[in-house]
């Protein structure tokens, strides 16, 4: 009997255990389970209609607090936007949807949902509030600014300047976000971290960017020391940094600037095509003007060089590339070295150094028949021993052959017996300078390639 009262009492425990149990399950057929959440709201244990009043409470007091870049802070009243409840039948789905048989389970779970379209805005209300926000005041708000480089510093040479992003919000963008984390109902949101800023497109990690950078500093390394003529003129970084150009991929050179430069010195140093002023062995002083004389730069060349040197970042001591060199590359006018002739007085001397070396008379080109000789200055272009000279009424052979002046040139004339004088006048010759054989030979002994004639009246 006693067991047959044990099994008794242990049916009716169970029996009351499983009442219980259903009855609490029946509850949370009309209420909530622990641990729900709707709207970051909880909701826990309440039935529709108490959390329906507790939802739509929820809105006088929420508050949505927005951060963004450099501490900038904002936040947004849901009576500021107008923020509202408007229930349809997700709060009874989400009840009729609990799963009440494993409530236990509840205690140790959390259940979190968000009603569709459970809130509304006033959209007035809101882009009025949105347009206020403390991100959009200028004091505030700033565009972004891409990464770039510096003017050139001669101490630093080109640096890379950062990229500023800046605080200024793509605003659609923003809005969109906003508004979607009132309807939700989100304590908080992070503009930077969800994305809402414009951003620098270039920054300083890009390779072009670099590349320029890198290039650039090359280019104003260079020092170009280049003589003129004893002038030394010094191209540094300074004035090269006025050439360089950023390009697409790297940077690049202005040629049409560096060409200008070689121009500008060449019309400074040039000595080929000037009018020189001399002063002749009599005293006199003389302006005459140089043709075949001098000394002439080939732009072309000495620009690409110069390109080159300055692409190679290089220190370099040289001189400029002549298309023609005179004789004394220290000297810009004729300098201690030259022949004299001075034709009105047929009388010509010979320095060395600026020494006297020898002085002769001569015949030179028959004025009578317009055979004159031209004045200028010229330079020795070859000489020759026994030459042939061929013109159209002469064939004449001479020992020592000294051409300054294309087919016009010293030599010696065996023919003649008397030098000097008037003879050219008359009976001059067909534009060259006749010299004594004597005199044509020691003339002939100093002579080379590019040496001073210097030709007057």
């Amino acid at each position: 009997m006693k067991k047959k009262r044990t099994i008794a009492v242990l049916i009716l425990l169970l029996s009351a255990l499983v009442l219980c149990y259903c009855a609490i399950a029946f509850h949370f057929s009309s209420h909530f389970l622990p641990n729900t959440f709707i709207q970051n709201m909880d909701v826990s244990c309440l039935d529709e209609e108490s959390s329906r009043v507790l939802i739509a409470s929820s809105t006088d007091a929420y508050v949505l607090s927005l951060t963004g870049r450099e501490e900038a802070k904002d936040k947004i009243c849901g009576e500021e936007v107008g923020l509202h409840y408007v229930f349809s039948s997700d709060l009874g789905d989400i009840l009729s949807g609990q799963p009440i048989y494993i409530w236990p389970l509840s205690f140790f779970e959390t259940h979190v949902f968000y009603l569709n379209q459970s809130a509304k805005l006033d959209d007035t209300l809101f882009e009025r509030r949105f347009d206020a926000l403390t991100f959009f005041n200028p004091d505030v708000e700033r565009e972004p600014v891409n990464a770039y480089i510096s003017d050139y510093d001669p101490r630093n040479g080109y640096t890379l300047i950062p990229e500023d992003n800046g605080t200024t919000l793509q605003k659609e963008r923003t809005s969109d976000l906003i508004y979607d984390a009132l309807i939700r109902m989100e304590p908080s949101l992070d503009l930077e971290e969800v994305g809402c800023y414009m951003n620098a497109t270039i920054t300083r990690d890009d390779p072009y960017l670099n590349a320029n950078l890198n290039a650039m500093n090359t280019y104003v390394q260079a020092d170009i020391f280049t003589d003129y003529l004893g002038d030394t003129v010094e191209l540094s970084g300074k004035e090269i940094s006025q050439w360089v150009q950023q390009g697409p991929y790297t940077a690049m050179l202005d040629r049409g600037a560096i060409a200008e430069y070689v121009a500008d010195k060449a019309r400074e140093y040039d000595t080929y095509g000037k009018t020189y002023d001399f002063q002749t062995t009599a005293g006199e002083e003389k302006r005459i003007p140089s043709y075949s004389f001098g000394f002439r730069t080939d732009r072309n060349k000495e620009t690409a060089e110069l390109i080159q040197l300055i692409k190679e970042g290089q220190e370099a001591k040289r001189t400029p590339i002549y298309s023609l060199e005179g004789y004394n590359k220290g000297q810009k006018g004729v300098g201690d070295s030259y022949v004299e002739i001075n034709l009105s007085a047929q009388h010509l001397y010979l320095y060395q150094k600026g020494e006297l070396m020898l002085e002769t008379d001569f015949v030179s080109g028959n004025v009578s028949n317009g055979n004159t000789t031209p004045g200028g200055i010229y330079g020795i272009t070859y000489k020759e021993k026994d030459a042939t000279l061929r013109g159209e009424t002469y064939v004449s052979h001479v020992h020592y052959w000294m051409p300054f002046n294309g087919n016009i040139g010293m030599h010696d004339a065996t023919w003649r017996s008397e030098f000097g004088g008037e003879i050219y006048l008359t009976n001059g010759s067909h534009g060259c300078v006749n010299l004594p054989l004597s005199a044509a030979r020691d003339i002939f002994e100093y002579m080379e390639k590019g040496y001073p004639v210097v030709c007057y009246y």
